[in-house]
């Protein structure tokens, strides 16, 4: 995967396919409450006849660490995440 051109949606890769379009899924889905990785990916194929294309691990994990980066969720000390109130 290119990150350049799966970041951001462009003529060639459509909103829902993107990073950034993921990563508002992602932040959609999550509960307040912390929860692990393999949480939030279980969360995901629960939840994948909402969402227009098939997410992927790797796009899971980046669009977290998306989500990170904008200071949307927190990584608390024991490894769990937690999606920070607006």
């Amino acid at each position: 995967m290119n990150i350049l051109t799966a970041l951001l949606p462009h003529k060639h890769t459509l909103f829902s396919e993107s990073l950034i379009g993921v990563a508002g899924f992602l932040n959609s889905i999550m509960p307040m409450n912390s929860l692990t990785i393999e949480e939030l990916w279980t969360l995901v194929e629960t939840n994948h006849k909402i969402y227009p294309t098939t997410i992927t691990f790797e796009q899971t994990i980046l669009a977290t660490d998306i989500l990170f980066a904008i200071n949307l969720i927190d990584l608390l000390p024991d490894g769990r995440i937690q999606k920070l109130p607006i």
